[in-house]
């Protein structure tokens, strides 16, 4: 069942707890229970394991926030942000904020919604990144360099 998790049904963390499995659980790479979730967006099976014993903490450094910006989970991000992630925390290479994360699907809704609530918990739409490094290639244009605010 835990595969089945990883490959997206996250809605089966509820038959995976009743089966009498930890909410702590991890993969054979290490990879916890709760990242799955959050990597697909559940916020309800992210409460649930929550609510199970899991922490938020397991989500690394600002609980993923970046990651839940980067995939559009706008309720999850809603979620983590209500619960003490850090709107401005940087990633340490580039010093990229979820905002900046954010802007670059600025043309879908959802990324829209996200800015707005990044914006209303304290984002700082003027940081600016990292002189010349380079700021994600996988989420920007190859010529932007530095200094993205």
């Amino acid at each position: 069942m835990f595969a089945r998790i990883k490959d997206g049904r996250a809605d089966l963390v509820f038959d995976w707890l009743a089966q009498g499995h930890a909410a702590t659980a991890s993969d054979e790479n290490g990879v916890a229970l709760i990242k799955w979730c959050a990597y697909y967006g559940d916020v309800s099976a992210v409460r649930y394991l929550l609510a199970n014993g899991e922490s938020l903490d397991t989500l690394g450094p600002n609980f993923d926030l970046n990651g839940a910006v980067f995939h559009g989970h706008w309720q999850l991000c809603q979620f983590l942000l209500e619960n003490g992630a850090d709107a401005n925390r940087p990633l340490p290479d580039s010093n990229e904020t979820p905002l900046h994360a954010a802007l670059t699907g600025s043309n879908h809704p959802a990324f829209e919604h996200i800015i707005a609530l990044l914006l209303a918990h304290g984002a700082d739409p003027n940081r600016a990144t990292t002189p010349g490094v380079e700021t994600g290639s996988f989420m920007r244009d190859s010529r932007t360099k530095g200094e993205t605010p």
